[in-house]
């Protein structure tokens, strides 16, 4: 069988914040990359594979085609992009985070999800153009994959379990893509945050999808910066496929109910804010589920990623994730319980 693989952004640990250009190459650490690499060779076993490949900065292009040998592995400039970026959109992104800081201030919460949103936007122009260099190779090439993997290169080391390790490629995968072929089709992990967004490690494709994904970024950016637009106006005045919640309440389970999946019909929708709307999973949800023109989607069980990751990683990695995931979790709840309680106390007195 045929698949592409298509991965996209820097190739390592790398802070894409700070000038790259005097990076040394040297103590740039590769293991996430090579861990990558290892994950895919078993993930596409001995199926017939091409590799397209879209970087930041030039770093680690050396590996890129010594490990993987791609077709075509084009390079982009970090420092540029948030240049024009900037140019272009710094007054939208002020206003949007401004607002945001000011309500978490006001609520005197702290703000621990916060991400700039020059970021979530390398991040679509990224993917966006190896979409692009893979749709353009298709047209001219004789290959003809029945699977696209979109995907990065540290997969597999990032993130939590159920969503950063791509399922195992069965026939039984194959025959759901051939049964789809007519349409705009993904696959993608579940998770229990499907009512706000949709997760952005990996996605089985086909070609009829990859067409749309070449303009990932523009949509994203002629979105979020106008209160008008189909998205904005969704996001804030009732999000499909959700569960209304206290938006200030980690705790509040309503937000969990993954709506998608169960098809419940809710008594209210959830209304976010117009400054959550740069959040990149949430795009991703309008982007794939809620446009006029929708991709179908189906979202595999959380248990065959599990499964993945003992068959791809070893017994012993997949032992100490599910440990560290479960300490990390319970971390989490301990220092949400303790920060409701601490405000809860200070409301008081």
């Amino acid at each position: 069988m045929n698949i592409l693989l298509l991965l996209s952004g820097y190739t390592s640990s790398v802070n894409s914040f700070k000038d790259t250009r005097n990076l040394n190459y040297n103590s740039i650490n590769m293991k996430r990359f090579l861990d990558g690499f290892d994950y895919y060779s078993k993930l596409l076993g001995n199926n017939n594979k091409k590799i397209i490949c879209s970087i930041w900065d030039n770093i680690g292009k050396y590996e890129v085609e010594d490990y993987y040998k791609p077709e075509i592995c084009t390079n982009h400039i970090q420092s540029n992009f948030q240049e024009n970026f900037a140019n272009l959109y710094k007054n939208d992104v002020d206003k949007i985070e401004e607002k945001r800081a000011q309500w978490f201030k006001e609520n005197n919460l702290n703000d621990e999800n916060f991400v700039p949103i020059s970021r979530y936007a390398s991040q679509l122009f990224i993917r966006q153009q190896v979409c692009r260099e893979a749709y353009k190779f298709l047209e001219i090439s004789k290959f003809k994959p029945q699977i696209i993997i979109l995907s990065r290169f540290d997969i597999g080391s990032r993130g939590g379990i159920s969503i950063r390790n791509p399922i195992q490629i069965k026939q039984s995968i194959f025959r759901l893509f051939a049964e789809k072929n007519s349409v705009p089709f993904v696959l993608m992990p579940e998770c229990n945050q499907l009512n706000m967004g949709y997760p952005d490690m990996w996605y089985f494709l086909n070609q009829n999808s990859l067409k749309k994904m070449q303009n990932l970024y523009d949509i994203y950016i002629n979105s979020i910066f106008n209160q008008e637009s189909d998205y904005a106006k969704k996001l804030t005045k009732g999000w499909p496929n959700s569960d209304w919640y206290i938006y200030e309440n980690n705790h509040d389970r309503r937000q969990f109910s993954n709506t998608v999946i169960s098809k419940k019909k809710s008594d209210k929708l959830m209304q976010y804010h117009y400054w959550d709307a740069p959040n990149i999973h949430m795009y991703y949800k309008y982007f794939f589920s809620l446009r006029k023109n929708q991709v179908e989607v189906v979202f595999s069980k959380k248990f065959l990623s599990y499964l993945a990751m003992l068959k791809f990683k070893g017994f012993k990695y997949y032992f100490f994730s599910i440990l560290n995931e479960k300490v990390t979790f319970i971390k989490s709840i301990i220092k949400l319980t303790a920060n409701y309680f601490y405000n809860l106390l200070s409301s008081v007195l």
